[in-house]
């Protein structure tokens, strides 16, 4: 089983890094390509989506491929942890 995996957001912005360590359970990390931050531009596009009524800088969006592989990993790492007791 792979012990760490990438699961790209739709937007091209980041993604959703899950990576399982036996000893201690999931680690999950929102992992956010930030090219400009302090740019007006990012600023102009963070106003627009608060008032569109998407605030939210932590999301990730996943097409129904990535939620099946998401799914299936989540499924290896309880399977894994059941083996393993």
């Amino acid at each position: 089983m792979d012990k760490e995996r990438f699961f790209k957001c739709e937007c091209g912005c980041g993604g959703l890094l899950a990576e399982y360590h036996p000893d201690w359970g999931l680690e999950l990390a929102h992992l956010q390509r930030i090219v400009a931050r302090d740019s007006w531009t990012w600023r102009l596009r963070h106003a627009w989506h608060a008032l569109r009524g998407n605030v939210y800088a932590d999301m990730v969006i996943l097409n129904k491929e990535s939620i099946a592989d998401l799914t299936n990993y989540l499924m290896d790492c309880q399977c894994q942890d059941e083996t393993d007791s």
